[in-house]
């Protein structure tokens, strides 16, 4: 009875799909996490380099990701996780441990800064002749936006 109940957890771990991967990983156990911390980021980088060793023992491509590329008519890279049939595409393996560093602390919010008690705010930057001139260009500028949206309306009707 234990060895059946034994088969039956290690099984999908050891027998492997047509493609010849496992049925099961152990990553697939692991939930995804955030980790923080010099000692947390060894543990988790140790952790996927020996589940890639064990996936693929003399593989340099395992743990890696298949990324076909091609450049398309217009000059621009393409990349999928399918090969283009119309055009020869390039096969990039992708690491997922190449770029990996940890995110930046997020600075603290500044206090909002409050005027002390008899404490004036500030003059406008503006002079009052300039307000004037200011306020006749806004309408002027309102005038423009009516006239076209006057104009947009006739035309979709």
């Amino acid at each position: 009875m234990v060895v059946v109940l034994l088969v039956g957890l290690v099984g999908p771990f050891l027998l492997k799909r047509p493609d010849g991967k496992p049925w099961m990983d152990a990553s697939e156990l692991a939930p995804d996490i955030q980790v923080e911390g010099a000692f947390a980021q060894f543990k988790l980088r140790a952790y996927r380099h020996f589940n890639y060793m064990r996936r693929g023992v003399g593989d340099e491509n395992a743990g890696k990701t298949k990324v076909y590329r091609w450049q398309a008519a217009d000059g621009s890279w393409r990349f999928s996780d399918q090969p283009n049939p119309a055009i020869k595409a390039e096969v990039v393996w992708l690491d997922p441990d190449a770029n990996l560093i940890a995110a930046p602390k997020p600075r603290p919010a500044p206090e909002p800064k409050t005027p002390a008690a008899g404490e004036l705010p500030l003059p406008p930057t503006v002079s009052p002749a300039r307000v004037q001139q200011l306020i006749k260009d806004a309408k002027a500028v309102q005038g423009l936006v009516d006239k076209r949206y006057k104009e947009i309306e006739e035309q979709t009707q």
